[in-house]
């Protein structure tokens, strides 16, 4: 079973807060006028939480460069550019902790003078530094301020839903500072986890932090026949309710399309699909939709050709998410879902199944799965491994490797001759001055004969049947009984003589069924016989029965 390892990130909110002086009025140009000018003071506040991070694919999210390697070290330093009207302001600050987490001190730097009107502030970059200068940790290092440890993410072009679904807001942002208001305004800084060459983490943030989670894929489509292939195929994935929701990935990026290709002997491939997705938000229940997945098939023409290219859907709750989780926090298990003529093949109503994964595509899973890289199309038996002619033992230990369709094989796989269970057993003859006793195998007493056997249902158990002196022409006065008693489909049973006779021996069988088709088991000795019995039974019985005096 293929493992996909995940990796952490971390996420800090800082909150800025703005103090202001003692009148507001409405919003308005820059009033440099310094006979009218108050100030505001700036300062920002932190809350750091950690978010968990997920490996993704770096080609489409080449903008995510400009975040730092995560570390185990202490914020110090917050370097802010902010600008207003004509004026920028570039300046640190110390960052300072108290029990409701960190903020940065007071600095005159931060004075935002305000006029009659509004100001308007635009929040260019914001970096937290650790301030270590000693030794540089990697690329993000400033000889000044020492390694950087966070950032609030900048946007690399005019779209301003760049970073949609991963930070509430992105930089640049605006923002009014009016007199006696002290407005918080949030700042999202992210860090990476780049434990694993050409790995990026993902990060979500949503007001309040929540960890986010692998989704993992793998797909199969099948044709009418049944016969399975690894498929192609693209998706979408919407995070949200329909009140509010977010599209995380779309299907005409490369990050929401499968990897597939041929390896060097020829065989179709398909690597698994990874997405990153948040857990769900509080106001959705755990068993209720929060992600909606919708795939796309795609053409497939050295493989399965071109086929029906409508997208499915497939809603997922959390705890379809969570299930896949692996206890070890470092591990999680695919989603195998099945496209086209596949048993329990998604369709567009939101159906489909959540499998475990089967790399090869011989319907084995891989958990379970003894040979798994078996060529597509090959006949399997229940562990997955080559059985060509499906009899259960595969080709590698088959000795009978051509048995017909439906025959019962032993370990070699070769055909079981059922032979019927027969008596081969005996009694001698009853020695001089002692007679022959039997159940009568013709006009009984009060029983039903059946070919000469004696039937006898439940209401017989544990009823001795007499045993009549064998007379040549005729059945002479009873000698004995034998008593028989089914339990577990054993038959128990006792023989025994009438008084001033002894049993010298005795032959006693059974079956359970009609006919001589079947088994019967006997015995001249011990007091059960039979394995698999249930009523009613046929019973034949006799034994030498001689005087005792």
């Amino acid at each position: 079973m293929k493992n996909i390892k995940s990796y952490f990130a971390y996420v800090g909110i800082f909150a800025l807060l703005l103090t202001a002086g003692c009148s507001k009025e409405e919003s308005g140009a820059v009033n440099n006028d310094p006979a009218d000018l108050q100030s505001a003071t700036l300062t920002f506040g932190a809350v750091l939480d950690d978010l968990a991070e997920r490996a993704m694919n770096a080609s489409s999210k080449a903008h995510f460069d400009q975040v730092p390697d995560c570390m185990e070290a202490e914020p110090a330093i917050a370097y802010i550019r902010l600008t207003y009207g004509d004026t920028e302001i570039i300046t640190t600050v110390d960052i300072m902790e108290d029990e409701e987490g960190y903020f940065t001190a007071y600095s005159e730097d931060l004075k935002i003078p305000v006029g009659g009107s509004a100001t308007e502030v635009t929040l260019e970059e914001f970096k937290v530094y650790d301030g270590d200068t000693s030794e540089p940790s990697d690329a993000y290092y400033s000889e000044t301020y020492g390694n950087l440890i966070w950032i609030a993410p900048r946007r690399t072009n005019d779209n301003p839903d760049q970073f949609a679904g991963y930070v509430d807001q992105s930089l640049p942002f605006s923002f009014d500072v009016e007199a006696g208001t002290k407005p918080y305004i949030n700042v999202d800084v992210l860090c990476f986890d780049r434990r694993m060459v050409n790995e990026y983490g993902y990060v979500f943030f949503d007001i309040v932090p929540e960890t986010i989670y692998p989704l993992c894929i793998f797909a199969n489509y099948c044709n009418e026949s049944g016969r399975h292939w690894v498929a192609n195929y693209a998706v979408d994935l919407v995070f949200g309710d329909e009140e509010v929701s977010h599209q995380l990935y779309d299907h005409m990026d490369d990050n929401a399309m499968a990897s597939v290709g041929t390896t060097q002997s020829g065989e179709f491939y398909a690597d698994p699909l990874c997405l990153v997705v948040p857990g769900p938000p509080a106001n959705i229940a755990d068993d209720e939709t929060y992600l909606t997945l919708t795939v796309y098939p795609k053409d497939w023409g050295a493989s399965y050709g071109d086929i029906d290219n409508s997208p499915v859907v497939y809603e997922l709750s959390w705890e379809d998410v969570e299930a896949l989780l692996n206890d070890d926090g470092e591990t999680n298990e695919y989603l195998h879902i099945f496209l086209g003529e596949c048993e329990g093949a998604m369709t567009g109503d939101g159906g489909g199944e959540n499998e475990p994964m089967d790399s090869d595509g011989d319907g084995v899973y891989d958990n379970e799965d003894l040979c798994p890289d078996t060529p597509s199309g090959t006949q399997v038996n229940s562990d997955g491994c080559p059985d060509q002619d499906g009899d259960g033992v595969a080709d590698t230990d088959d000795k009978c490797a051509d048995t017909p369709t439906g025959v019962q094989v032993d370990a070699d796989g070769c055909e079981i001759v059922n032979e019927v269970l027969t008596c081969t057993e005996s009694l001698g003859d009853p020695a001089q001055g002692c007679t022959r006793a039997l159940i009568p195998t013709v006009d009984p007493v009060d029983y039903t004969l059946k070919d000469g056997w004696l039937m006898l249902d439940s209401s017989d158990d544990a009823t001795p049947i007499p045993l009549f002196e064998d007379a040549g022409t005729g059945y002479g006065p009873s000698t004995g009984n034998m008593t028989p008693s089914l339990s577990g489909g054993v038959m128990s049973f006792s023989v025994t003589a009438n008084e001033n006779y002894s049993i010298s021996g005795y032959l006693v069988q059974v079956k359970d069924s009609e006919g001589n088709d079947v088994d019967v088991y006997c015995t001249t000795s011990g007091t059960s016989i039979g394995s698999d019995l249930s009523y009613p039974i046929y019973v034949k019985a006799i034994a030498n029965v001689c005087p005792t005096n």
